[in-house]
Formats: C-alpha cells, sequence, structure tokens
C-alpha cells in the first residue's frame, strides 16, 4: 500500500512538473538553455505620475450592488453629489383591482453599509424623490448621465437619521400589528400620485404600459448632509428582497392586499464634482503639478495617471516582478477620520479610446486576489511606527510593454473598484514625498552563459 502511495504521490508530481514548464508565467521568470540565473533587485526605478481629472464611470452593471444619494463638502477634493436613478415594473398580476380603494404606496430600499460614506453617523437628510420624465434607454449609464425630471417632488423626508444597522418598525397592515423590519428606507408617495398611479393600474394589465406612463424615479438629498447613504440595489435584492414600490389598498369588501412593485434592472448613480476651491484643483489644472501628493477619487472623480516608460531602461531583462508601492497620507490635515481611504483598487490602461484591465488584475479570476494585490493594509515599519499602504502587481503589464511600447503604450490608470459603486477618496504620497514616496518594486534577471 505504501509502495503504491510513494508511485501515485511521483506521478502527481511529474505531471504538475511538466504541466508548469508548459504554462506561461504570471510573474516573468523565463530562462534560456545554457543561462544561468542572476536575479537582482531595484526600487529606484524613476517613477512619474499625476493626478487626472475626472472621467465619468460605468454605474448600471446589472450585478452592481451598491448605489448611492447625498453630497459632501470636502476641503480636499471639492464638492460632490449623487443621486439614484431607477424604475419599476409589473411582473406579477394585481389582485383584486376592481373598485378597490388605496390607501397609500410606499417605497422600499434596502441600505449598503458598504456605500455609506462622510458623516452618516451624525447627518441629518433631507430625502426627495422625484419623477422621471424620461426613460432609462441603456443598460450602459455613466455617472455624467442627465435625465429630464418633473420638478414637482412625489415625497419628501426632512431632517432624517439614517442608520444601515437600526432595524425599522412599522405596522402590519393585515392586523395592525407592530413589528420590527431589516433596515431599510421607507418613504411614503403622496396622496395625489398615489391615487393617480393606482387609477391607472386599474385600468391597465401589462408592464409595457406601466414603462410608457412611469419613467421611473430619482432619490437624492437636497439638503448639505456632508455624507451619502449607500443602497443595495443588487439582483438578489430585487427579487424576493426589500426593494420595491409597496401598494397598500382594500377589495369592495373590505379585504386589505399589499402589492409589491419591483424595480426594473436598468439603475444607475448620477455623480457630479466640482473642484472649485480644492486642494486637488491645484494638482489636476496646473503644467506642471507638484509631485508630493496622488488623489484618487471613486464616482467618476479624480484619478492617478502612472507613466511606465522608465521600465525601458530594464528592455533585455527578464522582469521577474514589478509592482507598485504607495502610502496613504492619513494626517489630519486630510480629515482620514471622516473620509476614509477606498479599500481596493484596479489598474487599466487605454485601449482603442477607451479604459481595459490590465491583465494583472484580470489574473484575479484565475488565480485569487494575492496575484494583483490592490488592497490597502497596515504595514510595520519599526520603531513601533505603522502606515498603511497599497501594493499591485503589473509584471505582466509590464513585460507586454517591453516587447510593443508603441503597441501598449505607457500609461497606466489607478482607480477604486469597483469604481462607479464607491464614492470614498484616497490621498497617497507621491514620487517626490521625502520620506514614504511612491516606488516601483522590481525583480529582474540579468541572463549568463
Amino acid at each position: 500500500m505504501q509502495r503504491k502511495f510513494i508511485l501515485l504521490l511521483f506521478v502527481i508530481s511529474a505531471v504538475l512538473f511538466i504541466h508548469s514548464c508548459n504554462e506561461p508565467s504570471i510573474i516573468g521568470i523565463d530562462l534560456l538553455d545554457g543561462e544561468s540565473i542572476d536575479t537582482r533587485f531595484t526600487d529606484t526605478l524613476t517613477f512619474r505620475a499625476y493626478t487626472s481629472s475626472a472621467r465619468p464611470v460605468l454605474s448600471s452593471r446589472i450585478a452592481a450592488r451598491s448605489f448611492y444619494t447625498g453630497n459632501l463638502n470636502d476641503p480636499i477634493f471639492g464638492r460632490s453629489e449623487a443621486n439614484i436613478y431607477f424604475g419599476i415594473q409589473r411582473l406579477l398580476e394585481i389582485d383584486s383591482l376592481a373598485g378597490a380603494e388605496i390607501d397609500s404606496l410606499v417605497l422600499r430600499i434596502a441600505f449598503d453599509s458598504l456605500a455609506f460614506y462622510g458623516l452618516h453617523q451624525e447627518a441629518l437628510f433631507d430625502l426627495t424623490l422625484f419623477r422621471m420624465l424620461e426613460g432609462l434607454e441603456s443598460d450602459s449609464l455613466f455617472t455624467n448621465k442627465t435625465i429630464l425630471l418633473d420638478p414637482n417632488p412625489l415625497a419628501v423626508s426632512l431632517g432624517r437619521k439614517i442608520s444601515f444597522s437600526d432595524s425599522v418598525k412599522v405596522i402590519q397592515y393585515a392586523n395592525d400589528i407592530e413589528v420590527m423590519v431589516p433596515p431599510q428606507l421607507r418613504l411614503r408617495l403622496n396622496n395625489e400620485f398615489t391615487q393617480e398611479l393606482f387609477s391607472f393600474l386599474q385600468n391597465s394589465d401589462n408592464d409595457t404600459d406601466l414603462q410608457n406612463y412611469l419613467k421611473g424615479f430619482c432619490l437624492g438629498v437636497s439638503n448639505h448632509s456632508n455624507a451619502v447613504i449607500g443602497f443595495n440595489m443588487s439582483p438578489d435584492a430585487r427579487f424576493g428582497g426589500i426593494n420595491s414600490l409597496r401598494m397598500f389598498y382594500r377589495a369592495p369588501g373590505g379585504r386589505k392586499y399589499v402589492h409589491d412593485l419591483l424595480f426594473r434592472t436598468r439603475r444607475f448613480t448620477q455623480v457630479w464634482h466640482n473642484y472649485d476651491g480644492s486642494v486637488v484643483q491645484g494638482f489636476i489644472e496646473q503644467e506642471n503639478p507638484p509631485e508630493d501628493l496622488l488623489f484618487i477619487q471613486g464616482g467618476g472623480g479624480v484619478e492617478t495617471k502612472i507613466d511606465i516608460s522608465p521600465f525601458l531602461a530594464l528592455e533585455g531583462k527578464l522582469i521577474n516582478r514589478a509592482e507598485v508601492e504607495l502610502t496613504v497620507a492619513q494626517e489630519d490635515r486630510f480629515i482620514p477620520s471622516v473620509f476614509h481611504p477606498v479599500n481596493r483598487y484596479w489598474c487599466l490602461y487605454p485601449v482603442r479610446n477607451r479604459f481595459a484591465a490590465i491583465s494583472d488584475f484580470n489574473f484575479i479570476a484565475s488565480f485569487g486576489e494575492g496575484v494583483f494585490g490592490g488592497q490597502i493594509s497596515e504595514v510595520d515599519i519599526g520603531n513601533g511606527e505603522k502606515v498603511t499602504k497599497l501594493k499591485f502587481n503589473i509584471t505582466n503589464h509590464v513585460q507586454r510593454y517591453l516587447k510593443d511600447p508603441e503597441g501598449i503604450g505607457n500609461t497606466l490608470l489607478l482607480s477604486s473598484f469597483p469604481e462607479g459603486e464607491r464614492i470614498g477618496r484616497t490621498v497617497f504620497y507621491g514620487p517626490q514625498h521625502p520620506v514614504h514616496r511612491a516606488r516601483y518594486n522590481v525583480f529582474f534577471t540579468n541572463s549568463t552563459k
């Protein structure tokens, strides 16, 4: 039995060895016959980077989870405002509509703690719901999309304290019993629109008519809350979850009914940024901006562009590993306790008038997040001092660049991830910072006969 086990182990090892010899290396160790290894390390390669202007990003992915509304007034990044656009649909037959009378219409949306940001624990929100006058005609909706609205609000809730962790007390419609329901936003729509919609539903029996009649809603925050509220509008929350426009109505005999009109799959977050008078303005509107700081902002805000042309100095070398290392600037002047840094990032490059993820990021699907990195983490740098760093792998992309500099191009774009679903921001130390400079960590091989 033991001999069989040893034989099996040998066969498996041989297969894995042969397989590994035929697989392309994701860290770049490729040697030619008759060569020996002379591996070296450098972190002094010239690092060039700067903060680029805001770029509208996709915020309507079918699988997206996080959507948000609110506004921020940040002395570092300026002002930002976010609104959510969504529609409702009629999927199921509505019972006993003939002769019925409606009592109320309530919008219900589940919170998403991941998308809350700013002073949300202290803020009071003035929430407003508007009616859209044009539909969401595409599945690809970007943060700068504009939609025409009816200026008359359908619902208003002033001075609202929002908590994503507190259950909500409601009275059950059927029996008037008080119950607790999961954390959610509940907005009661005004009587005029409630009666109008119910009357329409009584005289129409299909979803196409509803879509033509009611294009959708816009949910926003009208006061300066300096915070955003996050909502979970994922497919899971859409079916069998909280999200719906709920109708409470009575049949002619007095029996009570509840019916949910569910959200449509098309929805997006619209975000506007204004950098006038902010610290960031001085970094994106100068011909030669300072290089001691770099900035990244979600929701289609500013990003960091990195120039990888210095790697041409290593042309002819075997790049075993290349990574970018950045340190988060957590000084009090950047208000990290309120505007905490983004946790996850990805790296893109320009391809035919758009940006695509670099191959090192795409390896996450096959090899896990450890291959790319892209998440901030606390690092002990000695003497009891800890800093927060971001490291991400660009090895494969650099290898491709060195083989085809003209075709690949020398620009990388560092952005928050998922970029349309977060409005958080980060300040990094730049390449000229005297202590925590942005840098490349590069392992490369000189081949020797």
